[in-house]
């Protein structure tokens, strides 16, 4: 019995803390700063810390990563008023030499617990960001890659972003695009022309796919550098080509008789566009004859590429039990969308409910625990009285 309130107890106290406040009341401005290594960099970066919230609040802030020993601030722990911001001094103090490479370091802001009249409060916290980038010695360059979905016949740019991250200039760097489609059929490979990319410097190329070479489907994209006889990583991308179309993926196809039911139907748009003034229409059909007026859904908007509920009532008055023919129609943007299935209406069977069957294994297992609890008594008042307890013997 002990032990079952035990569990209880920690369910309620589960509860509580699930009722605190969770949502964001810190921020961190500006979110990302970024700077490029020296030997024996110094500098004093200000971030300011903005309390959100209407109340008081007490605050801690901090650095973690693998430079954090580098990095001093002003002020760790304070008061902030609501809705007020302070700033706080990161002392940057870098040595004469550090690994190669993008060095990540957080600047973390965290609310402290506040003295609360009830309740229990949860404690909000955000990161910023300090991106440091060390140069390779000599020739080093890296990618960045972004392709967009598309529909069919719309022009697919590649924008991919070169960075030499060394400390030479790179004097001629070649970029390689190759593209296959799921079943890894190759489709189309393209190069730039080459270019230049001093040390420490960026380069913005844009490479056009030839649209007419893409039905609809889902593709996958490579994308590596060649400078100098130096190869870069390759980078591999996925985009999905669409048109005008939205999938019926599932639908309700088990109902009760002379019940109203929920009907849902699940489906998936193939545009790479919103949708507006979707809905559905759902027809049972018995031998080729219509049983019932047909349903309608209330009109909804679906977004690119998004997966969806569309759900509204359906009353099965009046028919029998029985396989149907159900027909479910989507319409949308003068386009329809047919699926045919089995409807199945059947009679709702009598029984004791899940509900009903807790309920009598929860008195089941009170019951018990009682009548345990009652012989543990019984036994340990038995043993107390051992001394007192005169025995005969025959």
């Amino acid at each position: 019995m002990k032990k079952r309130m035990f569990w209880i107890g920690i369910f309620i106290i589960g509860f509580v803390l699930l009722q605190g406040k969770t949502s964001e009341s810190v921020g961190i401005s500006p979110p990302r700063i970024e700077r490029v290594f020296s030997p024996n960099f110094e500098e004093n970066i200000t971030v300011n810390i903005i309390n959100t919230r209407d109340e008081e609040v007490n605050m801690f802030v901090g650095v973690d990563g693998d430079i954090s020993d580098f990095i001093g601030v002003s002020e760790q722990e304070f008061k902030l008023d609501g809705r007020q911001s302070k700033p706080v001094i990161l002392s940057v103090k870098l040595p004469a030499k550090l690994k190669p490479g993008i060095h990540t370091v957080s600047i973390i802001a965290r609310e402290l617990p506040v003295e609360k009249k009830s309740g229990i409060t949860a404690f909000p916290s955000i990161k910023g960001e300090l991106r440091l980038a060390v140069p390779y010695p000599g020739k080093f360059v890296e990618l960045q890659v972004e392709v967009q979905n598309k529909n069919r016949d719309e022009p697919i740019e590649v924008k991919v972003l070169a960075s030499n991250r060394g400390t030479d200039e790179v004097g001629v760097l070649r970029i390689e695009a190759r593209v296959v489609d799921e079943k890894g059929k190759f489709k189309e490979q393209v190069q730039t022309t080459r270019r230049k990319i001093g040390a420490e410097k960026n380069e913005e190329i844009s490479i056009l796919l030839s649209a007419e070479k893409y039905d609809v489907g889902i593709y996958h994209l490579f994308v590596k550098g060649v400078y100098d006889g130096i190869q870069t990583e390759e980078m591999e991308r996925v985009f999905q080509v669409g048109h005008l179309f939205v999938n019926i993926v599932n639908v309700t196809s088990l109902f009760k008789k002379d019940k109203i039911q929920k009907v849902s139907i699940e489906v998936e748009s193939g545009w790479n566009n919103r949708i507006d003034g979707l809905y559905a229409e759902m027809v049972v059909f018995k031998e080729g004859k219509e049983m019932k007026e047909a349903v309608k859904s209330p009109s909804v908007s679906i977004d690119p590429w998004e997966r969806k509920i569309i759900s509204f009532f359906w009353d099965t008055s009046g028919i029998e039990e029985g396989v149907y023919e159900g027909q479910v129609i989507l319409y949308y943007d003068s386009k329809t969308t047919v699926k045919k299935f089995p409807l199945i209406i059947e009679e709702e069977k009598k029984g004791v409910n899940g509900t009903i069957m807790m309920v009598i294994l929860i008195c089941v297992l009170l019951f018990f625990d009682m009548v345990w609890l009652r012989g543990v008594k019984k036994k340990d008042g038995w043993e107390k009285g051992g001394k007192n307890r005169t025995e005969y013997k025959l």
